[in-house]
């Protein structure tokens, strides 16, 4: 997968409502059997999900967001 972002939902993180703490939530999965790094809303909605943790933090900074990791 590389550094490719894949957002579900054009308007992913533009209209979804994270919260007052704007925590979204960081987890290490196995898609295709690639490893990706997914972004989930706090309701559990995947919002994105890319090939590197790196990129997924980036994401998440870019929209003035707060990671959680998830194990």
């Amino acid at each position: 997968m590389g550094d490719r972002i894949i957002v579900p939902t054009h308007d992913a993180f533009c209209c979804k409502e994270v919260g007052s703490d704007k925590r979204v939530y960081i987890k290490k999965e196995t898609k295709n059997n690639e490893l990706v790094w997914a972004i989930y809303s706090p309701d559990g909605e995947c919002m994105a999900q890319t090939g590197s943790r790196e990129m997924a933090m980036a994401l998440v900074r870019q929209n003035d967001l707060t990671a959680a990791q998830v194990h």
